[in-house]
């Protein structure tokens, strides 16, 4: 991505944020790879990402059990 190392991406990501927020659209960033472009993003007020940095791609049936380890939500079953 490299939004925190390059200006001009960092011209046209807070431009998009910014339009999607006056029309109260979510905006979720994909490819998220460090926390300095995580960081950059949070300044621009977007708080929804996913990428690397997070997780990386697995099986289905692994996906319940990386979530529960977060502790991000609380899964039934």
């Amino acid at each position: 991505m490299g939004v925190d190392r390059d200006s001009e991406l960092q011209t046209i990501t807070r431009t998009i944020v910014d339009r999607a927020q006056i029309l109260e659209i979510e905006v979720r960033v994909e490819g998220v790879e460090t926390q300095g472009e995580q960081d950059m993003l949070l300044s621009f007020n977007c708080v929804v990402a996913e990428g690397y940095l997070h997780a990386r791609p697995m099986p289905l049936d692994q996906i319940k059990t990386f979530l529960r380890s977060r502790g991000d939500i609380a899964l039934s079953s």
